[in-house]
């Protein structure tokens, strides 16, 4: 966090996720005949997000916040990676979100946050590879829209 002024403050954050060095398993492709194994982490690929932040500092008890965030997914076989059941569960696409905060200091070691936050990327459908069969070529279609808020709400204790 780098202070400008007394009531405005930056802040930026890069992290680099090196997944395929994780011991995921292993996954067998179904494209092909032979018992080849992948390595479900080497498939997955790696990941980053860059994030930057603003704090403005509005009165001793309230600060008021906003930022964006940038998160990128370099998949070596997408396709192959939504065999594993796991990944329906969440949706790994390159997004941006933007968001607004506030922060509230109930007490000196008390704080009351609220955020909101917009989350954009690309529609999407998922057509994994059927591991159960592999003559169908394509797995549970899941079809993913450009939509996805945040509403949270925080509490800060100090010691």
């Amino acid at each position: 966090m780098y202070k400008i002024t007394d009531k405005f403050s930056v802040g930026a954050d890069y992290n680099y996720y090196f997944q395929t060095y994780a011991d995921w398993g292993k996954i067998k492709d179904p494209r092909r005949t032979d018992v080849y194994l992948y390595e479900a982490s080497d498939v997955a690929g790696d990941c980053y997000t860059a994030n930057l932040g603003f704090y403005y500092q509005l009165s001793p008890k309230l600060e008021l916040s906003t930022g964006c965030s940038y998160t990128a997914f370099e998949y070596d076989d997408k396709e192959l990676y939504y065999t594993i059941l796991g990944p329906y569960e969440a949706l790994k696409n390159n997004n941006f979100n933007v968001g607004i905060g506030a922060g509230y200091k109930v007490t000196e070691k008390i704080q009351v946050d609220l955020a909101f936050a917009r989350t954009f990327w690309k529609d999407y459908t998922i057509n994994a590879i059927s591991a159960a069969n592999p003559l169908m070529p394509n797995g549970l279609p899941v079809k993913t829209t450009d939509k996805g808020y945040v509403i949270a709400v925080g509490f800060d204790f100090s010691f």
